[in-house]
This record gives C-alpha cells, sequence and structure tokens, in this order.
C-alpha cells in the first residue's frame, strides 16, 4: 500500500525530477507566467510555496538557500529586488496559481498556466528630465585675422631660435701676442765670496819684462800682496857685491 506517498514521480528519477523543478522554478521567477502540463504545475506549486515564504524574509540564510536551489544568477537577482520582495510580503501565501487551459494536441495530454497571483509589476526606474543646452554657436573669425596671426606666431618662433643659436655659440675673447722680451742671463751670486774684477788681477800679475823673476820671488809674490806694510828686501845682485 502506498500510505503517506503523496509524491508524483513523473517517470522520472529522484535527481532528474529535482533538476526539472529547478528549471521550472527558475522560468517561473524570470518570467512570471509559462504552460506547462497539469500534472507538473501541481507540483511545481508545491515547490515554489515553499521556496517563496522561507525568501521572502530576505536575511542571509535566506540568500544562500536560494542560491544553492537556483540555477542561473539572473533567477537570483531578480528574487531579491525591493519589488519582488515588496510582492512576496503583501499576502501570506498563495504565492502561485494553476490555471487549466485544455488538452495538447499529439498526446492528449491536459495543459495548464501557473504564474505568480496578483498583480507583479516592477517599478520602472524614472529618468532624469531632459534639459535642454543652448549650444553655442561658434564666432566668425576672418580668414586675414587667421593668416596675421599664424604669421605673427611664425616670426615669434624664428626669433626665439635665433636667439637660443646665439647663446649656444661659445664666445672666443681674442687676445693680443706681447712680443717676449729678452731675459739677460746672470750669473748665479755666491754669498761670501766676492770675486775682484778681471782687469784688476791681470794688472797685478802682470810684470815688467826686464826685470827678472826668480823662483823664490815668486813663490813669495802672493804674500807680499796681503802684506804691503813690509819693507820690500833687496835685490839678490846687491848683496853680491
Amino acid at each position: 500500500m502506498r500510505h503517506r506517498k503523496n509524491v508524483v514521480k513523473l517517470g522520472r528519477t529522484a535527481a532528474h525530477r529535482k533538476a526539472l523543478m529547478r528549471n521550472l522554478l527558475d522560468s517561473l521567477i524570470l518570467n512570471s507566467r509559462m504552460e506547462t502540463t497539469v500534472v507538473k504545475a501541481k507540483e511545481l506549486k508545491r515547490y515554489a510555496d515553499n521556496f517563496f515564504s522561507k525568501a521572502r524574509k530576505n536575511d542571509l540564510p535566506a540568500k544562500k538557500r536560494a542560491i544553492k536551489f537556483l540555477r542561473t544568477k539572473e533567477a537570483f537577482l531578480k528574487l531579491f529586488t525591493d519589488d519582488f520582495i515588496d510582492f512576496l510580503n503583501s499576502r501570506n501565501g498563495g504565492y502561485v496559481r494553476v490555471i487549466r487551459t485544455g488538452i495538447r494536441a499529439g498526446d492528449a495530454a491536459p495543459l495548464a498556466i501557473i504564474e505568480l497571483t496578483g498583480k507583479y509589476e516592477p517599478k520602472k526606474k524614472e529618468k532624469a528630465p531632459h534639459v535642454e543646452t543652448k549650444k553655442v554657436q561658434p564666432k566668425e573669425v576672418k580668414k586675414e585675422e587667421v593668416k596675421a596671426e599664424k604669421e605673427e606666431a611664425v616670426e615669434a618662433t624664428a626669433a626665439v631660435s635665433a636667439e637660443e643659436k646665439v647663446e649656444a655659440q661659445p664666445v672666443v675673447e681674442k687676445t693680443e701676442e706681447k712680443p717676449a722680451e729678452k731675459v739677460e742671463q746672470q750669473a748665479p751670486v755666491v754669498e761670501g765670496k766676492v770675486d775682484a774684477p778681471v782687469e784688476e788681477k791681470k794688472e797685478a800679475v802682470s810684470k815688467p819684462e826686464d826685470t827678472p823673476v826668480s823662483a823664490e820671488s815668486s813663490e813669495k809674490a802672493p804674500v807680499e800682496e796681503k802684506k804691503e806694510e813690509q819693507p820690500s828686501e833687496p835685490a839678490p845682485e846687491d848683496k853680491k857685491e
């Protein structure tokens, strides 16, 4: 007996059935309305009411549960918008309804429309009021004035470039060459020794040719020069006489 076995298997395995419900719930949140068979619509209504009653709290556990069950990011973002949360909080249950439409041609399966109850109308963003801005028309400029301005600019740039070249050139100073002065070479002077003039020495050494000079007199000649006060000795010829 099938007591307390109220799950509709839909001819699918448990994993396949869960994936089907997740895809249908994504489509319901994104489109707010869709058409399917009556059996699938009733089973989806059971999933959707339980899911929306937990998501309406809009807290962190609700968001974690929703992102774990939903398949697409777009459905998750739309679920937790302010408009959708206000829609869920506007009623205490019965978020989804099923409306029978007829029989499908071919296999004669009963069809139904499943949609969100009430009127869910997301608020449209109000556009900012368009402010007309006056376009400022450009002033008419004469061609002659434009040419004159260009010529002035060219002249100014040429003058600046000429000044820069003049500054860049190195300044060479001309120096007059003076004739070199002749420097007389002087003999070095030794302190303490004063040489007598050369002429005086020659006069002191020179003697008359007539007077014979003996060896003794030649040896004593420098002594006589130093001792001028001593009387001169008589010549050797006088002593012999």
